[in-house]
């Protein structure tokens, strides 16, 4: 995987950023859905994940967050961890594949564990092979819900050993 433009991972929050954050929510809104086997490689977002991705942060960081992957001005990523700990990501059309849901996925993962959270978990499908991949490369574990749709979650739970 190449990241073909290089980009930016900021908290996603700020009032400057409101126009921009709304664009890219606009875009992912207005992409045409193709279910199917042929959408597992870049699938298209559900209208629940844009609303959720919509949703601003708290104040409290520990509340939850939301980072946003800047292409200079443009946001081409953004994702969001609610106060329970479930991640919505979604990444612009044209930037699938190359890199962008890696390196914000990364910074959700830091930013969590800076924050407080002890788990991660990122509800997708088996359909979903781009999610499941980044998530399983990233040690999330892969639990069933059947009906295809799985949960994947991530301990941050700081390990303690003892003697």
């Amino acid at each position: 995987m190449t990241v073909t433009h290089q980009v930016t991972i900021v908290a996603a929050d700020h009032p400057s950023l409101d126009g921009a954050v709304g664009r890219f929510l606009d875009e992912l809104r207005r992409e045409p859905r193709f279910p199917g086997p042929s959408s597992s490689a870049n699938p298209e977002p559900f209208p629940s994940l844009v609303d959720g991705l919509s949703s601003a942060g708290a104040p409290d960081p520990t509340a939850g967050f939301r980072l946003a992957a800047l292409d200079g001005a443009r946001v081409v990523g953004l994702a969001r961890v609610d106060p329970t700990g479930q991640v919505l990501v979604a990444v612009a059309p044209d930037r699938r594949g190359d890199g962008v849901g890696t390196h914000l996925a990364r910074h959700v993962v830091d930013r969590s564990r800076a924050v407080g959270f002890t788990h991660l978990c990122l509800r997708s499908s088996r359909r979903s092979r781009a999610a499941t991949t980044l998530a399983t490369a990233m040690g999330f574990m892969v639990i069933e819900r059947g009906l295809g749709r799985v949960d994947l979650v991530l301990d941050l739970a700081p390990t303690s050993h003892t003697a």
